[in-house]
């Protein structure tokens, strides 16, 4: 019986970023100008985040929350 993944635990930027995102798919762009952050350095947070199984890419550029 597979066990879930424990979730990583987030740096205060990382929670942020997570709590902006949801259900709903969110363009790369308006988490960027949401958390007030370059949109390179949203991308990598984004990326990491995505290898740990918290959040996923979905085409477009839009990521939501798992």
């Amino acid at each position: 019986e597979a066990r879930p993944q424990p979730i990583p635990r987030l740096s205060a930027e990382d929670a942020r970023l997570v709590g902006v995102l949801g259900a709903a798919p969110v363009q790369l762009d308006v988490l960027a100008e949401t958390v007030r952050q370059p949109v390179a350095e949203v991308l990598d947070r984004l990326c990491a985040l995505e290898l740990d199984g918290v959040v996923e890419q979905r085409p477009g550029r839009l990521f939501v929350r798992l």
